[in-house]
């Protein structure tokens, strides 16, 4: 199973890595609608692949918990012979098939998490952070040399919300969230006077 983009770095192994994959592969892309590049060109060479999607993130509907995998039909008959006896309620149903037909929306929600995602990358790398250039709706970045958990702690002192991690024989980073541009916005305000 491999996340493409991947978190918490939100990076993306290139498709083309992947078509001679020895092994059966669930290429997971929930955040692949931020992305530059998908798998679902790799379905038709690479017979053992499955890749599944979710609603959560590009279509902003977490709460009804949506998500779906495409396939080989040979593949997918097998997952039918473990698949658990209840399917997705009829509201989520309703909602996921909404969004999907909604790609306006989604159009529209991927430019403006592009546009402020590279606002926020090249804003965090002026303050002196190491960004990971994302293809997610989050922003991984390290402060090279110096502890990130205070600045972690301060922020969320000041009510504002990211993610601390740290990985051994890796380190520690934050990922922040792409938001809106206010948040964003006050989010920079408080690390130009913390950093």
């Amino acid at each position: 199973m491999i996340p493409n983009p991947n978190s918490p770095s939100g990076t993306l192994i290139p498709t083309e890595q992947l078509v001679d994959w020895p092994t059966p592969l669930v290429l997971d892309e929930a955040y692949v609608d931020f992305a530059s590049a998908h798998g679902l060109g790799l379905l038709s060479r690479t017979p053992r692949l499955i890749i599944t999607r979710s609603l959560s993130k590009s279509y902003s509907l977490a709460g009804i918990r949506f998500g779906f995998a495409v396939g080989d039909p040979a593949v997918i008959r097998e997952l039918y012979k473990i698949k658990d006896s209840y399917n997705c309620d009829a509201l989520s149903l309703i909602a996921a098939t909404a969004a999907l037909e909604d790609q306006d929306y989604l159009r529209c929600i991927r430019e403006r998490i592009w546009a402020t995602r590279r606002r926020l990358e090249q804003a965090l790398a002026e303050l002196g952070f190491f960004v990971t250039p994302s293809e997610a709706n989050f922003v991984w970045c390290r402060w090279p040399g110096r502890p990130l958990r205070p600045l972690y702690v301060a922020l969320k002192e000041r009510r504002i919300l990211v993610r601390w991690m740290s990985y051994p024989n890796y380190g520690e980073g934050l990922r922040i969230s792409v938001g809106t541009d206010a948040e964003i916005d006050a989010l920079l305000l408080e690390l130009r006077q913390l950093v």
